[in-house]
């Protein structure tokens, strides 16, 4: 299980992006807020989303090359 944890406030985290095996499958969990700015107007937030929908896309291509199996995305 690899856990990647960008920036903390009060010792909080606040983007989490877990990776793990579970029941045969990849898993992918990004979650979180960066906290620069409010929901909707955060740049640090968009910068994470076009990160998190860039490592999707290029997983499922994997998949479909057969290099990947069982992907899950939540």
């Amino acid at each position: 299980r690899g856990v990647l944890r960008l920036g903390t406030r009060g010792g909080r985290r606040l983007i989490c992006a877990a990776f793990f095996h579970r029941e045969e499958r990849l898993c992918v969990c990004i979650q979180g807020h960066a906290g620069f700015a409010p929901a909707g107007k955060d740049i640090v937030c968009a910068g994470a989303s076009a990160l998190a929908l860039t490592l999707v896309s290029c997983l499922r291509q994997e998949e479909k090359k057969g290099r990947l199996r069982f992907l899950s995305v939540r």
